[in-house]
C-alpha cells in the first residue's frame, strides 16, 4: 500500500535584492528588485515525518545579510513538529552554485554555510561563460560565433567585454604566467583550492576541452596562493 505524505514548505527566511545579484546575466535593463525566500520543507505522513534540512542559523542570517524571519525550529513547530523529535530526517550533503573568479559572491556566504553544515560546494560557470579561457582579447572582441556573445544582449555584451573585464583577464593571465600556467589552468585550480570544493562542473563543446578542463585540475594552490589570486582580480582597474 502507498504511503500518503502531507508536504509543508515553510518560510523562515528572506532577502529583496537587485536582480543582477540573483542572476549570472540579468537581462532587464530595469535591474529591478527581487525577492527570495527560503524555506524549510516536512513530509508528514501517517508514521513517519521527514525533515529536510535547509535551514540556517540566526548567526548565519547576520553575516549573509539575510533577514531571519523565524527559527526553523519554531517553523516546524507552527505544524505540530518538534524538531529535536524527529528521527526521519534526510540531509543536503552538497550544493551546487555560481562560482569563478569574476564571480565571487559564494565565497561571502554560501561557503560558509557549508563549511557549517558540513557540506560540499560544487561550482559551477567555472570559465566565466569562456572569459576565463583566454581566448578572448581586448584587441579582438567577436561579435557573433560564440556560444558567450550569441546568448547575451548588447548591454550584457558590453558589461561583459568591458575595459575592466579584460584588465583583470590581463592580471590573471600575467600571475599564470608567471607561475608556468595559463589563465584556464589558473580558474580551476582557484575553485579547487577554495574551502569545502569537491569537484567543479564544467562544460564542454569539443573533446580538446574536455582534456584541457581535465588536466587543470593538476595544479594544486597553497591557501596564499589562492588568496593572492583574490586580492589581484579584486583589485584589478
Amino acid at each position: 500500500m502507498t504511503e500518503t505524505y502531507e508536504v509543508y514548505a515553510i518560510r523562515y527566511g528572506t532577502v529583496e535584492r537587485p536582480d543582477r545579484q540573483n542572476f549570472l546575466e540579468a537581462r532587464d535593463p530595469h535591474d529591478r528588485m527581487a525577492r527570495i525566500d527560503y524555506f524549510v520543507w516536512a513530509a508528514i505522513g501517517p508514521d513517519r515525518t521527514f525533515v529536510i534540512d535547509t535551514g540556517f542559523t540566526e548567526e548565519i542570517a547576520k553575516r549573509r545579510n539575510r533577514p531571519l524571519l523565524r527559527c526553523p525550529t519554531e517553523g516546524l513547530r507552527l505544524i505540530g513538529i518538534e524538531a529535536a523529535t524527529v528521527r526521519d530526517h534526510q540531509r543536503f550533503v552538497s550544493l551546487q552554485s555560481a562560482l569563478n573568479l569574476f564571480s565571487r559572491g559564494a565565497l561571502a556566504d554560501t561557503i560558509p554555510a557549508c563549511e557549517h553544515h558540513d557540506m560540499s560546494f560544487i561550482p559551477y560557470y567555472p570559465l566565466a561563460s569562456g572569459m576565463l579561457t583566454g581566448k578572448y582579447r581586448r584587441d579582438s572582441i567577436p561579435s557573433s560565433g560564440t556560444r558567450l556573445t550569441d546568448q547575451v544582449d548588447e548591454a550584457a555584451h558590453e558589461r561583459i567585454f568591458s575595459d575592466r573585464a579584460f584588465s583583470r583577464v590581463e592580471a590573471l593571465q600575467g600571475w599564470a604566467a608567471d607561475h608556468s600556467h595559463t589563465i584556464l589552468e589558473l580558474a580551476f585550480a582557484w575553485l579547487l583550492a577554495q574551502p569545502t570544493v569537491a569537484t567543479v562542473i564544467a562544460g564542454a563543446s569539443k573533446p580538446g576541452q574536455a582534456k584541457s578542463n581535465a588536466g587543470a585540475a593538476g595544479w594544486n594552490l597553497t591557501v596564499d596562493q589562492a588568496q593572492e589570486v583574490t586580492d589581484l582580480v579584486a583589485n584589478a582597474a
